[in-house]
């Protein structure tokens, strides 16, 4: 099988975290920041495949028991 070489890139995320209170966190994340076009090829295998642009996630974690 053969591999395709792909150009290298840098990716920059950042999250900004609350602990709201014992066991709840409320987190916003902006991923790839620069919005940066690249490809990934998982395993070496099948064609390349383009990874998302810029993402902006929001979570809510509550923590249970211990």
């Amino acid at each position: 099988t053969a591999t395709t070489t792909l150009p290298g890139y840098t990716l920059l995320n950042g999250t900004l975290l609350w602990r709201q209170s014992e066991g709840v966190n409320v987190a916003l994340s902006l991923y790839n920041i620069g919005n940066v076009r690249y490809f990934d090829q998982p395993d070496g295998v099948g064609p390349p495949l383009r990874q998302e642009g810029r993402v902006l996630r929001l979570s809510l974690t509550r923590q249970f028991g211990p």
